[in-house]
């Protein structure tokens, strides 16, 4: 029995050099980007929407914070 592998779906945010969490299934999540000194961010439901940049700085402060649980979701 021979099974066939499906072939990737297109990631319209690699293209940009974005990454996505392997959890997404490109939807649902968000893409970030490193570019220089700056962290830039989008919402994968909107391809072409509003990038969000942090710098570094903020950036670190911001996953500190994720990993000490310090957000109410």
């Amino acid at each position: 029995m021979n099974k066939k592998k499906s072939a990737p779906s297109h990631n319209p945010f690699a293209e940009e050099g974005f990454k996505l969490s392997s959890y997404t299934h490109k939807c649902c999540c968000v893409a970030v980007r490193i570019r220089g000194n700056m962290v830039d961010i989008r919402d994968t439901k909107n391809p072409n929407g509003p990038t969000i940049s942090y710098n570094k700085k903020e950036w670190s402060a911001f996953l500190k914070g994720v990993k000490n649980n310090e957000f109410d979701v």
